[in-house]
């Protein structure tokens, strides 16, 4: 993948930016009671997370694409105390911020930016941030894929003004990379989310890293080669 001068880096939030694994844990709870299903124990909901299966817990009746509609927007109204920044996540925001980069957040959660600003407030992270969108923001006619980003990438790419070759996203799942892929831009897959680094490969991530820690050298390096 040939890069530009890199201007602009797009992050996904949850298990990206923010930890946020024990609140999707009863998000998803909450979701299964709506639907008159039997809630699960976090052993089981980890495994299943992991192995990205939780869909095998929906029976036939229900409409998995509603489910999670529903699910995306549950999210932004929960809070859990065990929510914590990624390790290293302001030091790197700060790093970005001071090097001249734009740094926009998006969300798989179906939420006003408003909340997730409030959010990245209470963190401590968000005046390192120019803009957030979340898939409240994007036509669900762009949604070919079930919490595709596609179309919010492609609104920032004209809002910023900046060319596919001067773009890095970073995210945690394969649908981030995935989207990415699609509208053509540098993608780096972090493990933070507990998806298998060969799965991000496989659905089109340019680099994977650990976590985003690993972010400002892979930058210097690419800055460096071009």
């Amino acid at each position: 993948d040939y890069l530009g001068k890199i201007k602009l880096i797009i992050f996904d939030l949850d298990q990206t930016l923010i930890d946020t694994f024990h609140r999707f844990f009863d998000v998803f709870n909450e979701t299964l009671k709506a639907y008159n299903l039997k809630e699960i124990d976090l052993n089981t909901f980890s495994r299943l997370y992991k192995e990205d299966r939780l869909n095998d817990l929906l029976p036939d009746s229900i409409n998995k694409k509603e489910f999670w509609i529903r699910f995306r927007r549950l999210y932004s109204s929960f809070e859990n105390s065990k929510d914590s920044l990624i390790d290293g996540v302001p030091e790197v925001l700060k790093f970005l911020k001071s090097n001249g980069y734009s740094i926009v957040v998006t969300t798989g959660r179906e939420a006003k930016p408003e909340q997730i600003k409030d959010e990245l407030d209470k963190f401590n992270i968000g005046s390192f941030v120019d803009l957030v969108l979340t898939l409240a923001q994007q036509d669900p006619s762009e949604e070919e894929e079930l919490f595709s980003r596609a179309g919010i990438l492609k609104q920032i790419l004209q809002k910023y003004n900046v060319k596919k070759e001067e773009v890095v996203f970073v995210g945690d799942y394969w649908v981030d990379m995935d989207a990415g892929k699609k509208v053509g831009i540098f993608t780096i897959g972090v493990l933070t989310g507990h998806e298998p680094e060969e799965k991000l490969y496989k659905y089109g991530a340019s680099l994977v890293i650990p976590s985003v820690v690993h972010l400002p050298q892979v930058l210097k390096k690419i800055e460096n080669e071009n």
